[in-house]
């Protein structure tokens, strides 16, 4: 600006004068030549042209003091300028270049009814004076509050990472509670409560056999409290043997089920201080008596519509082959309805895991259900085998509303499907939370499977290693993101899968994590459903890692939110083959 101010023979303001006047001084056109514009040649096809007349205008900024237009020769483009001198003035500390009548004059009234929008525009002033008497009075107030911002220290300890990863996965939180962890037990399930802020641990071991004698343990965590104390959990139940399932009630937050290694079915209420007991059923040593004589793998509420206000039933499975069905009507005395899956010789075969296929009618808006009776009921084995069931909803309505210590129950086979099986036990079988025909299982052989109810083989498998440690011990789908799931395993490693990003055709892990302490087995882990940025895994020494997702792994992705509002289950089906090669 003083530059061209010299070459003019005029001075800017000084502090001074109010106002300066620059002498008009009548110069050739300077051209100057581009330095990093290439060299645009053209072609001259003998047109007439007629020159193009300018009228200069007052502005007001520094930047447009000068109006250019740009013109073309046969040599390389250029700019040029004629200068346009006018009065400088200033108010407060700003300086104004114009013709202060025109600046500073009231606004003209405008004509609404006026259909030429550009006379509008050309009558509004540049200065609001009302704008002016506004920030005079907030200016004081803003600025001490912005001193006030500058002198805290709410922000002295976080650091901002410019380059996070899209993957990236951070540790929140390590539980490590002193009673299970000195009595050198093992993590072996973890829950989420209904808003998603506790999360709650069983506690015992996966590699004994026979009787147990030895306590286990049930704690939970507020991990949003700011007072998180990770040797303390905030409640912590003695249990008389082992723990080895757990599951919260899909709507009471404080409401607790656990399923026991002697056979037992527990449920607890966390939200009393003593006595929060509030069910249990009991082992006994008659044969007539219908229960579990093996460690209960699998707990879960599913919801029985029949009943006119919602009612949940407890699904409990075992190594002994029984699938059985409590209700807290008859505080868990004895089971309402039960089912046994046999083998070819007619035998019992264990079950290992149980869920239910999410009854989904599509669209974004509508409200995620528990799993439902009414649905399809699928089972793994200890021999690798995975079955589809179904359950009957009128035989556990009749005894879900009995009050008698005992319901007489047949024991019927429920199997009514088999899909392509594993070489090993499978050690968890998880539905999509956003396709109603969608599951997953993964099993000691190193696989994770992906199936479509309707059929038999698998869509896809998955083996995060070929190591021989690789025995995978959990795996679960995403309950915000439908085309990202995860898994741990025997190697210590957590490992999430986002079919939305693979390629090669081949899928590979977007993330690997250590979850484990001191490299020892991961053998759980949960997604949390609410707090969807929090992912909790627990190992074979006693420790839960809460771990923080990034934005990315936990918010729809542009190719997830199409199919997520997609309502015709066709076009759904469409975009998951489009972008996941998943045949649905």
């Amino acid at each position: 600006f003083f530059f061209v101010h010299d070459i003019l023979g005029g001075h800017p303001p000084t502090k001074g004068s109010m106002a300066t006047t620059f002498a008009d001084t009548r110069v050739e056109n300077f051209n100057f030549e581009s330095t990093w514009r290439k060299v645009r040649k053209s072609k001259s096809n003998e047109t007439q042209t007629e020159q193009r007349e300018y009228e200069e205008e007052a502005v007001q900024t520094v930047v447009s003091l000068f109006q250019t237009t740009e013109t073309s020769d046969n040599e390389a483009q250029t700019q040029h300028f004629t200068p346009s001198i006018e009065m400088a003035f200033k108010i407060g500390d700003q300086w104004i270049y114009g013709d202060p009548k025109k600046v500073l004059q009231p606004p003209a009234p405008v004509d609404r009814n006026d259909s030429n929008e550009d006379s509008i525009q050309e009558d509004m002033p540049v200065i609001d004076q009302e704008m002016l008497d506004f920030l005079d009075k907030v200016g004081p107030d803003l600025i001490s509050q912005l001193d006030l911002n500058f002198k805290s220290s709410a922000f002295d300890d976080y650091n901002v990472n410019w380059e996070d990863e899209a993957t990236s996965v951070s540790t929140v939180h390590t539980l490590m509670p002193s009673k299970p962890c000195d009595a050198g037990l093992q993590v072996t399930a973890i829950s989420w409560n209904s808003n998603g802020s506790v999360v709650g641990v069983a506690y015992g071991r996966i590699d004994i056999v026979g009787w147990c004698y030895q306590k286990g343990y049930v704690c939970t965590w507020n991990i949003l409290r700011g007072e998180c104390n990770p040797a303390k959990p905030d409640v912590c139940i003695e249990v008389d043997n082992f723990v080895m399932s757990l599951a919260f009630h899909p709507d009471e937050p404080a409401l607790l089920c656990g399923g026991t290694y002697n056979g037992e079915v527990c449920v607890w209420n966390t939200a009393l201080e003593e006595d929060n007991l509030v069910a249990e059923s009991h082992a006994s040593l008659n044969s007539n008596v219908i229960q579990h004589s093996d460690p209960i793998h699998k707990v879960m509420w599913a919801a029985n519509k029949r009943e006119q206000k919602v009612r949940y039933v407890i699904i409990s499975v075992s190594g002994d082959g029984k699938i059985l069905l409590w209700n807290l009507n008859n505080s868990l005395s004895s089971p309402v309805g039960g089912y046994e899956v046999s083998n070819q010789k007619g035998g019992s075969m264990g079950v290992t895991c149980v869920n239910i296929l999410h009854s989904i009618q599509g669209g974004m808006s509508v409200k995620k259900e528990p799993p439902s009776l009414e649905s399809t009921v699928l089972v793994g084995t200890e021999a690798g085998q995975v079955y589809k069931t179904r359950i009957k909803p009128a035989q556990i309505m009749e005894g879900a509303s009995a009050k008698s210590t005992q319901v007489r129950i047949s024991l019927a086979d429920p199997v009514t499907f088999k899909y392509e099986p594993h070489h090993g036990p499978v050690q968890e079988l998880h539905c999509s939370p956003f396709h109603r025909n969608l599951f997953l299982t993964c099993s000691s052989d190193g696989s994770v499977k992906i199936f479509n109810a309707n059929e038999y083989g698998a869509t896809h498998s998955v083996i995060p290693s070929a190591s021989v440690d690789s025995y995978l011990y959990d795996a679960e789908w995403s309950p915000v993101r439908p085309f990202v799931f995860a898994a741990v395993s025997k190697d210590s490693n957590l490992y999430i899968y986002d079919l939305d990003d693979q390629p090669s055709g081949r899928i590979k892990p977007v993330c690997t994590m250590q979850a484990g302490t001191e490299g020892c087995p991961v053998l759980t882990l949960a997604f949390n459903p609410i707090q969807q940025e929090f992912l909790a895994t627990g190992d074979a020494m006693g420790q839960v890692r809460i771990w923080r997702l990034s934005h990315a792994l936990s918010t729809v992705s542009k190719h997830e939110a199409p199919v997520l509002s997609a309502k015709k289950p066709e076009t759904k089906n469409k975009m998951w083959l489009k972008y996941t090669g998943l045949v649905l």
